[in-house]
């Protein structure tokens, strides 16, 4: 992961504390992380690897149940 990759990240988890301290519930915390860090790893997959990301798919696998399980 690069600087500016992690920075977003930073960021994303200042977005969910904000959202804590303002009392969302934890089911909106959970969804907030999850669509911010999906976006996140679609993001870097389609900058690092630009011709990869047009002719396969990202598979994650592992903790993807994330959203629900929490």
């Amino acid at each position: 992961m690069m600087a500016n990759d992690r920075q977003r990240l930073h960021h994303i988890h200042e977005e969910v504390a904000e959202a804590f301290s303002v009392g969302s519930s934890g089911a909106e915390l959970s969804a907030l992380m999850c669509k911010r860090v999906n976006a996140l790893i679609v993001d870097v997959w389609q900058q690092r690897a630009p011709l990869a990301a047009k002719q396969v798919d990202l598979i994650a696998v592992g903790g993807f149940g994330r959203g629900e399980l929490a």
